[in-house]
């Protein structure tokens, strides 16, 4: 096992003692040197630990990343990116309180939400996302296990190298945040590769085919995935050609990343993410799911970023529809458009469909003059009424006029849960900030408090740009004083000044 260092020296920031005092908590702890000189360092060996002192690294983390001072190295190789280290340190603390709060936590690191679902990862719930899929140690891309594997001499079978596979699941779990974990099993590892088969028959097996060289067409490389390809979204009934497929599209927005509506987002899970996570519940006890969920409100609050994130959170397909992409100049296209996207949601359920802008297709129809507006209409209208034939599939509209969507759409069965998103309060823009900033690196002395004073009015929208902003006045700061790239932070300063420049540019 790798072993992991976290050092930080003397910090004028207030809450240098209370990061001394949570590193003497942790083992191996030392200080080293008095005064301006001191500095304290925790070596941990990256294996499964103690909640405690996994609660206890999250927290020295989220304090002093960002620190000139501190530095985070895993087997003496430096990890440039701290933020990132300190954030999945967070994700690997929840997912363990996760796993203690379900009846069912046995399966749960196995990609298990309820008794009755398949394995979907080898041992480790966040390491390893859906279908079996994991990043090759440092190359940052994503690596099916069956590329792990040779070709037999007639190519009729590729023989799966087990050895392979946990070698490098192994390797990229001991060196991540995730090793830390108290549940982590390294047993349960080698269990669910050894669950993968020996061999495959690429002539007897239509889930596999053949991968060979771009360059030579004639140079067989391993094998690939057949994708079961949807239907296109314009033109003939006919299957996509393979470079067009469009697969299974997840968001990676997850709750942490929304802030200030924490109503909505309470009111959305309890609609939307727990009958796709949990629909074995809902059919159990005979409760129908709410089908169709109208998020609306101001622009610029976080309706289409809630959208996502309920669809990531529940490891849902999310198919985004904006109301010009359907229409079509052919009579009856657009309609036959809207229908393929709800087969597509159908074929990669558990899905989420949302309307962006909903009130653009489905608007009042005793304010339109077109036939072939109203037409649309009334199939979505049929789509939405045969949901309970289509699957696992749930429909999200947003829209930041309610009054404008068509009274039949918002009718009970159909649109019939509405959520306002409302404007953030000083608190909710200081928790934006928060969220923001945590994305850039920022000097020591940032007035969020202050901040979220000078930003009353602003959406989230706003304050995103705000940040956006201040990025761009520090990098134009740091290249008329002659600064290096690694030297250059965003100051309270820098965030005063855009956001006096986002004021100007604000037309509403």
């Amino acid at each position: 096992m790798a072993d992991l260092s976290v050092s930080f020296g003397r910090s004028p920031s207030n809450r240098f003692p209370e990061a001394k005092r949570i590193a003497q908590l942790l083992p191996s702890y030392r200080c080293v040197g008095t005064g301006r000189n001191e500095r304290h360092t925790v070596t941990i060996e990256l294996s499964p630990t103690t909640e405690d002192t996994l609660l206890h690294l999250q927290h020295l983390m989220g304090i002093i990343s960002g620190w000139k001072s501190s530095s985070v190295t895993v087997d003496a190789d430096v990890l440039e990116r701290e933020r990132d280290f300190a954030r999945l340190l967070a994700e690997t603390s929840a997912c363990y309180r996760a796993k203690r709060n379900v009846p069912w936590n046995d399966g749960y690191c196995i990609g298990k939400d309820s008794p009755a679902d398949e394995r979907r990862r080898f041992g480790c719930r966040l390491e390893n996302p859906v279908r079996w899929e994991f990043k090759r140690f440092g190359s940052g891309r994503m690596v099916n296990w069956y590329e792990f594997g040779d070709l037999s001499g007639d190519h009729r079978l590729y023989h799966i190298d087990k050895k392979k596979i946990l070698e490098a699941l192994t390797m990229g779990i001991s060196r991540s945040a995730c090793a830390l974990c108290p549940s982590f099993s390294q047993e349960r590892l080698e269990a669910g590769v050894s669950l993968l088969p020996d061999q495959i028959d690429i002539e007897a097996d239509d889930n596999y085919m053949i991968k060979y060289s771009s360059v030579d067409r004639g140079m067989a490389l391993g094998i690939m995935r057949v994708e079961r390809y949807a239907f296109p979204l314009y033109g003939d009934d006919e299957p996509e050609q393979p470079g067009d497929a469009v697969g299974r599209d997840v968001p990676a927005v997850r709750y942490s990343d929304i802030a200030a509506q924490e109503a909505a987002l309470a009111a959305i899970e309890d609609v939307v993410g727990l009958p796709l996570r949990h629909a074995d519940y809902f059919a159990s006890v005979g409760v129908q799911p709410h089908r169709g969920v109208l998020l609306y409100g101001s622009p610029g609050n976080g309706k289409t970023l809630l959208a996502k994130a309920v669809a990531g959170e529940a490891d849902a397909h999310l198919e985004i529809v904006n109301g010009p992409e359907i229409l079509s100049k052919w009579y009856g296209e657009s309609q036959a458009n809207l229908r393929r996207i709800f087969e597509r949601a159908k074929t990669y359920a558990p899905s989420v469909i949302l309307f962006d802008e909903i009130d653009s297709i489905a608007a009042a129809r005793s304010a339109m003059r077109e036939q072939h507006d109203v037409a649309l209409i009334s199939q979505l209208l049929v789509l939405l009424d045969g949901l309970e034939e289509r699957g696992q599939i749930i429909v999200i509209g947003t829209t930041n006029r309610i009054e404008a969507v068509d009274p039949a759409i918002r009718r009970p069965g159909r649109f019939d849960y509405h959520i306002l998103l409302e404007e953030p309060n000083a608190q909710g823009r200081e928790a934006i900030l928060q969220v923001h900033l945590a994305k850039l690196r920022t000097e020591i002395g940032v007035n969020l408090q202050e901040l979220a004073s000078l930003t009353d009015g602003f959406s989230g929208a706003d304050l995103a740009g705000v940040c956006r902003e201040a990025g761009l006045v520090a990098i134009r700061r740091a290249l008329g004083q002659g600064m290096r790239p690694d030297e250059v932070r965003v100051s309270h300063e820098d965030l005063v000044r855009a956001t006096d420049a986002i004021r100007a540019k604000r037309s509403y």
